[in-house]
């Protein structure tokens, strides 16, 4: 099965493009022009800082919720 030579073509720009786009933000690191790109988690931090203390304080929640049913029915006998 032969590729038409368009599609050869187009296939070889695209390799090559790709390869000189990394080539040159190779060197922008290196000459230290490139911009420092923002990660997931740097652009969310507020967010997942007020999951990680509400997932924190359910938790703590449902412990104390659990612990004082243990306490004052299980152990004390204490019926409500």
């Amino acid at each position: 099965m032969a590729y038409p030579s368009d599609e050869i073509k187009e296939v070889i720009e695209r390799v090559e493009n790709e390869r000189a786009s990394d080539e040159l933000s190779s060197l922008e690191h290196e000459e230290g022009f490139a911009k420092k790109q923002l990660t997931l988690t740097e652009r969310s931090r507020v967010y997942l800082e007020f999951l990680g203390e509400l997932t924190v304080g359910i938790g703590v929640g449902v412990f104390s919720m659990i612990f004082n049913f243990i306490l004052f029915v299980w152990l004390l006998h204490i019926e409500f």
